[in-house]
């Protein structure tokens, strides 16, 4: 009865990181699917991915078992399954190469200027994870080069709006 309720206890206090592992796992899924042109496999597990990254949060939250660790794991898990999903679409030509570094330094901006016992948001980083994966999204669902070319001009403008927002909010810091 006893270990019955440490394993309840211990999948309640992990379930929202297993959440973000399981985000970081469908990351080369999604990259082989997409490179060998399984679009409908990739728009799926792109999909089932961003649905845990809601879920893990939210059950976070109302777990009351949010942790700096688990926030952590939640960004890298983000950082992986953007960087793998917009790689995926430069290899296929979808993308120029340099947006890769430009959203790799971003998320080394954050990583970076959060210690890790406090967490910074600043007002525009909050969104941008989410931005990003909805410019994903769309690129999948309309894969049109013309609209690739408003996705990337929104993408470069965002970005750098998010990282001129870091550093003031690094600077003049609100921590959570």
């Amino acid at each position: 009865m006893i270990n019955s309720r440490l394993n309840l206890s211990f999948i309640k206090n992990n379930f929202p990181s297993i959440l973000s592992l399981l985000r970081i796992l469908a990351a080369p899924i999604f990259f082989y699917l997409f490179v060998n042109n399984f679009f409908g496999g990739a728009i799926i597990i792109f999909i089932l991915a961003g649905f845990t990254d809601f879920l893990d949060g939210f059950l976070a939250r109302k777990l009351d078992v949010d942790s700096r660790i688990g926030a952590y794991l939640d960004v890298l898990a983000d950082f992986i399954l953007i960087i793998i999903c917009f790689g995926a679409m430069v290899f296929q030509g979808w993308y120029p190469l340099l947006l890769l570094p430009l959203l790799g330094a971003v998320f080394a901006l954050f990583l970076l200027s959060s210690p890790f016992k406090e967490l910074i948001y600043d007002p525009l980083g909050k969104y941008w994870g989410g931005f990003l994966m909805l410019i994903i999204l769309l690129s999948l669902l309309f894969p049109l080069p013309l609209l690739r070319e408003y996705f990337l001009i929104s993408i470069l403008i965002f970005t750098v709006l998010s990282a001129v927002s870091r550093i003031i909010f690094f600077l003049h810091p609100k921590r959570i």
